[in-house]
């Protein structure tokens, strides 16, 4: 009995654990700056705008001259944030994670390698 207590306290706590080192939506939200080494000119760096409206969480990602591309779709997966941006004829996948507030990540581009992104949220 005393066995059975012990690993069911173990097992919530656990439980408790996992569930509070995952991130959540509202751990996104808001206007990240990001640089991506590596990518081509007028991609490496930006702005994120992560909103959610109406239960969907919506990307936009807003290049230095202006451009602005919306995300196909945005979905966030065990507390990693995942959406992909369809530019110059290929979907490019990107998944970030907010590790103390700030966001790094893959970018994965078709027939290349993986890219890292970074991004801090943008000061007010």
């Amino acid at each position: 009995m005393k066995k059975q207590f012990v690993a069911t306290t173990i097992l919530v706590l656990f439980v408790i654990f996992v569930a509070k080192s995952q991130n959540t939506v509202n751990d996104f939200l808001g206007t990240w700056e990001y640089v991506c080494d590596g990518a081509e000119y007028g991609y490496t760096n930006g702005e994120l705008k992560i909103e959610k409206k109406e239960n969907n969480i919506t990307t936009t990602v807003i290049f230095t001259d202006g451009r602005k591309l919306v995300a196909d779709t945005t979905k966030l997966k065990k507390g990693i944030l995942h959406f992909d941006l369809y530019i110059e004829g290929a979907i490019i996948n990107i998944s970030l994670k907010n590790t103390k507030g700030t966001l790094k990540g893959e970018v994965t581009i078709p027939d290349n390698p993986k890219l890292g992104l970074i991004a801090n949220k943008k000061k007010k």
